[in-house]
């Protein structure tokens, strides 16, 4: 938001956010503003504040204004988040365990259908693949959802991102994140295959077994 349309964001979650403490280049990068107020106290000072106001969030909705909703192949996303959860918030957990869900920010599934980005009144329905193969179009589609036009051509490498913090910045790549799940397909597509299945992704690498019977499409 920073680098494209000069916006500012803040976080839900506040000085726990490793954006808001982890690097200040980061912080730059993203236009971070970090607050100490709760979540209750942001999202008001924000619907008073006159201008476009980004909040991040990775927690349930709390409001029904308009939002950008960021997705990702489960797969990826739950690989990507074990190796947040233990190299950077350096809290150990299991891949098991962000599988299930038990987790902070709960199951994948669970947030994906608790948001409803299909079908949720002024919600755009943003792929992270789209983001990383076709930035251009990702601006795009976010200047027209948000009524701003860029004041940047957006452009920067992986590779720069991963010199800024190789940690943060860890892989960019979903198939090398799919590679991680090896012996535990069963266990995450019985958990996820429903939105999977919704949001077209897997096809060829899901567990028929583990999907349910009767499935119907989420939206």
């Amino acid at each position: 938001m920073s680098k494209a349309f000069g916006l500012e964001t803040y976080s839900l979650h506040g000085d726990n956010d490793p954006e808001a403490f982890g690097s200040e280049q980061i912080t730059r990068l993203v236009g971070h503003r970090n607050t100490r107020m709760s979540p209750e106290e942001l999202v008001s000072a924000a619907k008073s504040d006159g201008a476009t106001c980004i909040v991040k969030t990775h927690e349930h909705p709390i409001t029904n204004d308009p939002c950008i909703f960021v997705v990702r192949d489960g797969r990826s996303s739950i690989v990507s988040y074990f190796h947040f959860l233990n190299e950077i918030a350096r809290t150990p957990v299991s891949l098991e365990q962000v599988i299930k869900g038990e987790v902070f920010a709960g199951s994948w599934s669970e947030h994906y259908i608790a948001w409803q980005p299909k079908i949720r009144a002024h919600t755009l329905l943003l792929r992270y693949e789209i983001i990383v193969a076709d930035p251009r179009r990702a601006i795009s589609e976010i200047s027209s959802f948000l009524r701003i036009n860029p004041s940047n051509d957006f452009r920067m490498p992986f590779e720069t991102l991963r010199s800024i913090n190789s940690k943060f910045f860890r892989s960019g790549s979903d198939e090398k994140n799919i590679r991680e799940l090896d012996g535990l397909r069963p266990l995450f597509w019985n958990h996820h295959g429903p939105v999977m299945l919704d949001l077209g992704y897997g096809r060829g690498d899901r567990v028929d077994s583990a999907i349910p019977v009767g499935y119907r499409s989420i939206a």
